[in-house]
């Protein structure tokens, strides 16, 4: 025979080994942005490179372009609260004392709202990666139609 409970507890466990799929994609996704955000910064720094011999005019113009993208790539870096279903390692020796349904309904509803923030803050950081990016290209045309 079959009981409801049995039946939760293996579909949440499906939904569980889902959800921390979900949220170790959203781990990477915010690897990635950090990692795109280096790579912005280091072509920027190529680009001050290339000022050289520019008029003083120029020079501030394109030296705004660049610093900005680099203060939006840098944005991404800064620390920001980034969340963990579980705050407390207290809370795993709590979850010892619970039944076995109660313990995957709690871990699930903590993943959720854990990867509901996660995903918020790495919309922020796509944000400002994209405005980076954009002004960075915008810094590299100034440059090559000054040369």
């Amino acid at each position: 025979m079959i009981y409801v409970e049995d039946f939760f507890e293996d579909s949440g466990i499906v939904t569980l080994e889902e959800i921390r799929r979900r949220f170790d994609l959203e781990e990477s996704r915010k690897n990635s942005l950090e990692t795109k955000a280096g790579f912005v910064i280091a072509v920027n720094g190529i680009l001050i490179n290339l000022l050289v011999g520019f008029s003083f005019v120029n020079l501030v113009i394109a030296l705004c372009f660049i610093v900005v993208s680099i203060f939006l790539s840098l944005l991404i870096f800064f620390p920001k609260p980034y969340f963990l279903p579980n705050v407390n390692f207290d809370d795993y020796f709590k979850y010892t004392k619970i039944k076995r349904p109660d313990i995957i309904k709690k871990l699930l509803l903590n993943y959720i709202k854990t990867i509901r923030k996660c995903s918020e803050l790495n919309e922020d950081k796509l944000k400002y990666l994209k405005t980076s990016i954009f002004i960075m290209i915008v810094g590299l045309v100034f440059i090559v139609f000054t040369i």
